[in-house]
């Protein structure tokens, strides 16, 4: 309802104010939302809820409103008639504060905002507005194996406020909601099946709706007009026992871990399985296998330089492109004759052969192996320059390779050309067109 409120007589204002407080106030019943007046530091505001949101979007919208950090250590309390400090710290605490509401038969609640600053204990729940000089810690009087510890904000807190309410907009498509719901599923601690799950329609209930009865369910539909997937139907309370967040989900697969690491592959093909479940474990909370691992691994490098089948397949291409790019160029692509499968390939760029021409008349030839999924031997023929390498008349005599080596010798004896390859080559789980390209 818009109000016009300018050049207008006080005992108006009031009237139509009213009439606008009863409004909502009504609107507030039938929707299931409660008013929520926030207080920190001094300062408040005024906003409503529904109890089909989260403790997690709440705490974040909190967080953004008085500009906390998520480094902070935050406290969030709420009143009641005979209590007048509740602990409103998860998603049961959320709903038992509808619950007081109703009870008490409530219109409006007060939220308490605490933070406590990095000179204040960590056992007791002080505001900043209170010195911390006057505090007491008790953590003082304890060694450190008994010492209470600051719970840890993972990278995963923010997978709890993927699904909030009916209504709500997925811009990416069914693809984003597929994507962000188990997520939210394993950031919760709940398993859910697809009893649908199409193109058009994605409807999901909670692992034990059979056993327990739960009502937890999310449905939605793709709109083929904007191509966004819309959330028609929610019910985000679960009444099974079942929900807590544990370090192992069977939903935490390698499609979850591979957009979390595709990044680090880009940078470094050669990173660890090891490093990869240290991340997860250190940065996100959870536990995965090596083998999880390894899938993730190599769904992020067949993200970023395509499958092997597929590289090979790209070999023809890049035949033509070199030959057309680079003439003068040398490209000897071979397949089996029954089969037509790959065999071998030869390929010298135009530059390097004429850069041949300038060199020692010596080819230095090094190999190394390939550790994709079919193998194979990687050969590289160096040159070296017609240098005549007089940096070598201040060098000691007996680093000189060839009057002095003490094992058998030869016209010209140089590693660094092997090193040279090696230190290329550590790409070489790369495919065979993302390794030459």
């Amino acid at each position: 309802m818009d109000l016009v409120l300018s050049n207008m007589p006080r005992s108006d204002l009031a009237s139509k104010l009213l009439v606008a407080h009863a409004i909502f106030l009504e609107k507030r019943n039938e929707d299931g939302s409660l008013a929520v007046r926030c207080r920190y530091s001094g300062k408040s505001f005024m906003f409503s809820i529904h109890q089909r949101i989260n403790y997690a979007y709440l705490f974040e919208y909190i967080c953004e409103r008085f500009r906390l950090f998520a480094t902070d250590i935050i406290e969030l309390h709420y009143s009641l008639p005979g209590c007048p400090l509740s602990f409103l710290g998860n998603d049961n605490d959320f709903q038992m504060l509808f619950i007081g509401a109703k009870i008490y038969n409530l219109d409006c609640v007060e939220i308490i905002v605490e933070k406590n600053s990095e000179g204040c204990s960590k056992g007791t729940s002080v505001s900043c507005e209170d010195s911390c000089s006057e505090v007491l810690d008790e953590d003082d009087y304890l060694t450190e194996g008994y010492r209470s510890k600051v719970s840890k904000h993972y990278l995963s807190r923010e997978w709890g406020s993927y699904i909030q309410c009916e209504g709500q907009k997925f811009h990416g498509g069914v693809s984003e909601f597929r994507d962000k719901l188990p997520k939210y599923a394993i950031e919760v601690g709940f398993t859910f099946v697809y009893t649908r799950n199409d193109w058009y329609r994605i409807h999901a209930v909670c692992s034990n709706m059979g056993t327990e009865n739960c009502e937890w369910h999310v449905a939605g539909y793709s709109n083929s007009v904007d191509g966004c997937f819309y959330i028609d139907s929610l019910n985000n309370l679960h009444t099974c026992k079942c929900v807590l967040r544990q370090k192992k989900h069977v939903r935490l697969g390698s499609k979850v871990v591979k957009s979390y690491i595709q990044e680090d592959i880009s940078y470094n093909m050669s990173l660890k399985l090891r490093d990869i479940q240290i991340k997860m474990q250190s940065a996100y909370g959870f536990e995965i296998s090596y083998k999880v691992a390894w899938k993730a691994k190599q769904s992020a490098r067949d993200m970023i330089y395509g499958s092997e089948a597929e590289s090979f397949n790209m070999l023809s291409w890049f035949r033509e492109a070199v030959l057309a790019s680079n003439p003068g160029s040398v490209f000897v692509f071979e397949v089996h004759p029954d089969t037509n499968q790959f065999h071998r390939l030869f390929f010298a760029y135009a530059c390097c052969i004429e850069g041949f021409k300038f060199c020692l008349p010596v080819v230095y030839v090094d190999g190394t192996f390939g550790k994709s999924l079919y193998k194979g031997t990687i050969f590289c023929a160096t040159g070296r320059t017609g240098n005549k390498d007089d940096f070598l008349k201040d060098m000691p005599l007996e680093n000189w390779c060839r009057a002095f080596f003490p094992g058998s010798c030869y016209g010209i004896m140089a590693n660094s050309m092997a090193e040279s390859f090696n230190a290329w080559s550590e790409e070489h789980e790369m495919p065979a067109y993302g390794m030459f390209d």
